[in-house]
Order: structure tokens, then C-alpha cells, then sequence
């Protein structure tokens, strides 16, 4: 993968480990597990299975989540799907198409449980593109616009012979 292409698939796999890590906070304390940090989703997966447990069943963890058995059942499959393809990651490690995938789906899974309870604050949007990015992609399109004008007043200085080698080559 060359070095761009890697970095687009980081930065949103890492902004959206972002948000699952600060979501996972706020289940977890609706749930009533207080954290301070958000952590890999092995992690998470294990803090959702003592909840289970300190509530009785999943039927309870459902229920305080306001969702249905088969919601959580999905949700928690979801889960499972993320850390079977992201046991651990480290800041700057390379990224697979698989695992930004999982970490999309999953944040999908969080936006749709969000929306099911209303105690549930945390951000699934993703960054909008770099306004940066998008001003110097800009300029390096207008420097190669004005290089190949440059080139083709050098190969036909006149416009009477550049029409004429056009409707030569391409018809009129």
C-alpha cells in the first residue's frame, strides 16, 4: 500500500477507534461501570460481559440500552466482528481495508444504539475532509493546468496551427 493510500485508511480508522473509545465510556457508565478511559475492544467486550453480569443477563444490559435482544445480539456481533480484526492497535500502525471496515460498522452499530437512548451524547460523525488538503490538492491541479498550457505554447506558438494539428488528429 503506498504511503497515501495508507494514510487514508488510518486516519478514519483511527478517528473512528476515536469515537468507539469514547462511546464505550458512556455505555459503560449507563450500564453502571465507571471508566476513564476507553480502550481496545477486547476491552470493551470484557467491561459489557461484567455488566452482564452486575445486572443479571443481557436482558437487563438490553434493556438499559433500550434496545431489543436482537439489537443487542447485532450489536454485540458487531463488536466481536472489530476485535477479531483489531486485537490491539498502536498510534501510526498500519491499517487494512478489513479492519476500517469493521471499525465502521461498528461505529454504524453505535450511531443506531445512540439514537435508541437518549442518555447516549457521544459523536459518530465522521471529519470532514482536511480543508487544507483540499486547498493544496487545488493548487497542484491549477500548476499542472498551467504547466500543460505552457507545454502546448511551446510545441504550437501560434493558435492557427494548434486548430490546425487538432482538427487534424481528432476531426472538426
Amino acid at each position: 500500500m503506498t504511503n497515501s493510500a495508507s494514510q487514508a485508511t488510518r486516519a478514519p480508522f483511527e478517528h473512528s477507534l476515536g469515537i468507539i473509545r469514547q462511546a464505550s465510556i458512556e455505555i459503560l457508565l449507563l450500564l453502571g461501570i465507571h471508566t476513564t478511559e476507553g480502550k481496545e475492544p477486547r476491552w470493551f467486550m470484557e467491561q459489557l460481559e461484567q455488566a452482564r453480569l452486575n445486572l443479571g443477563g443481557w436482558g437487563a444490559v438490553a434493556k438499559k440500552l433500550r434496545i431489543n435482544d436482537a439489537q443487542l445480539s447485532q450489536f454485540m456481533l458487531q463488536l466481536r466482528h472489530l476485535q477479531q480484526h483489531v486485537p490491539q492497535y498502536d498510534s501510526g500502525q498500519e491499517v487494512s481495508e478489513n479492519q476500517l471496515l469493521a471499525a465502521l460498522r461498528f461505529v454504524t452499530s453505535l450511531e443506531h444504539l445512540r439514537q435508541q437512548q437518549p442518555l447516549l451524547t457521544y459523536q459518530t460523525e465522521l471529519e470532514e475532509p482536511d480543508q487544507e488538503a483540499h486547498l493544496e490538492a487545488q493548487r497542484q491541479l491549477r500548476a499542472i493546468e498551467l504547466t500543460l498550457k505552457a507545454l502546448i505554447a511551446r510545441a504550437w506558438p501560434d493558435r492557427a496551427s494548434l486548430n490546425h494539428y487538432l482538427k487534424q488528429h481528432f476531426g472538426p
